[in-house]
């Protein structure tokens, strides 16, 4: 049941950010690579997995 919490919750946030980024046409898909580049310099630093998770959670509210 978390799991599947979890899941929808994720779905939910990546479709909230992609419907963002596009309506901004001049930095559409911006979010997206800042949580990409937040993670490649995060996984440098640490390795839990939750803390990661909450790491991309936080350039979601940044937005």
């Amino acid at each position: 049941m978390y799991i599947e919490q979890s899941n929808t919750n994720t779905v939910f946030a990546e479709v909230l950010v992609s419907a963002l980024d596009l309506r901004e046409h001049e930095t559409g898909m911006h979010s997206k690579r800042v949580a990409c580049h937040t993670l490649v310099l995060a996984r440098q630093l640490i390795s839990n997995k939750m803390e990661l998770q909450q790491i991309y959670w936080g350039r979601c509210y940044m937005i």
